[in-house]
């Protein structure tokens, strides 16, 4: 929705406009590379994934034997040469999508203000109602989307490392 409001409100041969563009075709190639990248590193990382498990399973003597099952999925390390740049991306698309939304929202609001001039004081306020009605379902969606990711992010990046330390250590 929000692209049709921007298309109809900002003209084309606006800088923010073409700015905006790049950004957006940016974050759709990422998005594109993303399930590509899984599809083609798959090969290599479903035998990994048995090796992290066996490893798992031999270092943890009381761990429970359906770790090995093919149904569980463990974390590979940090920096495996697959999950590193997949994380880069993910990261990647959720810092462009975090730039979109608000850039949007404020150059429609601008363009707004500047056609209070020419439309009604009315008019003006509900297409602002309706913009900000656009915003917050967009806010939902990235928060909902992104703050499981983010904690998912937070703890493979900084939890994660530290645990396998407090476990070597009280051994």
């Amino acid at each position: 929705m929000f692209k049709y409001r921007f298309d109809a409100a900002i003209n084309d041969d606006t800088l923010n406009k073409k700015i905006l563009h790049k950004i957006v075709v940016f974050f759709w190639v990422i998005v594109i590379i993303i399930p590509i990248f899984c599809f083609a590193t798959l090969p290599r990382c479903h035998p990994k994934q048995d090796h992290y498990k066996q490893v798992l399973y031999d270092q943890n003597p009381g761990i429970s034997i359906h770790v090995l099952c093919n149904t569980v999925v463990t974390a590979p390390p940090l920096l495996d040469p697959v999950f590193t740049p997949l994380m880069t991306l993910i990261i990647i698309a959720m810092l462009t999508a975090a730039v979109i939304i608000p850039q949007t929202f404020l150059t429609i609001w601008r363009k707004l203000d500047q056609l209070s001039r020419h439309l009604s004081k009315r008019t003006i306020q509900l297409q602002k109602m309706l913009l900000t009605s656009l915003f917050i379902q967009a806010v939902i969606h990235g928060v909902m989307l992104g703050a499981p990711l983010v904690g998912f992010i937070y703890a493979i990046v900084f939890v994660m490392p530290y645990n396998s330390k407090l476990e070597d250590g009280s051994r």
